[in-house]
């Protein structure tokens, strides 16, 4: 059993790794986070039925010795370094922006993930994107396209940030460019 905890507002909230059953679960015995959890299964719920599929979203919400989880089968597939180049991660950033557009129903507000990062997403058979990481899940959501363009902007502001480097390079903007127009076209189809 692998453990990670995480923290939100001095509320306890974490996630356990299961091996055995390859379940990953999201817990919190605080009722400040109760919202994160919920949040986290409705999120799964809405995924998995845009993908038309139960597996591997969510497997259950329990209540249980006064904690609320949530478990969510493991997904096997190529998590990408979310601190790596834009030119190095560019082909996997077009894919995302593919799958979001046939995923997402072309409305002014859909749902959205809330928090859209390389890093909650893994590449289902090494090229197909599976968002995960559902805790800031609004149903109500945001203008289409909220979740593409926080990604894009997270894909070239990070690994810069990791860098340290007080500008971004003119290749990797060149990237983001043509990324942002692919984003801009699909938006306006």
């Amino acid at each position: 059993m692998t453990t990670l905890i995480r923290y939100s507002d001095k509320n306890y909230f974490g996630t356990v790794y299961l091996s055995k059953q390859k379940i990953f679960r999201k817990f919190t015995d605080s009722k400040n986070c109760l919202s994160l959890i919920k949040s986290e299964y409705e999120g799964q719920l809405w995924y998995s039925k845009m993908l038309n599929s139960k597996s591997p979203f969510p497997k259950d919400f329990f209540f249980r010795n006064g904690q609320k989880y949530v478990d969510t089968l493991a997904i096997e597939g190529k998590k990408i370094n979310f601190w790596s180049s834009l030119e190095k991660n560019y082909v996997y950033v077009e894919n995302i922006i593919d799958h979001y557009a046939k995923i997402w129903p072309k409305k002014n507000h859909v749902p959205c993930h809330g928090d859209l990062t390389l890093e909650n997403i893994i590449f289902f058979n090494n090229k197909s994107p599976r968002f995960i990481d559902w805790e800031h899940f609004n149903i109500l959501g945001e203008e289409w396209g909220f979740d593409l363009a926080y990604l894009l902007v997270s894909t070239i502001t990070m690994p810069s940030k990791a860098k340290e480097l007080n500008m971004i390079p003119s290749k990797e903007l060149y990237i983001f460019e043509n990324l942002w127009k692919k984003f801009v076209s699909i938006n306006n189809e």
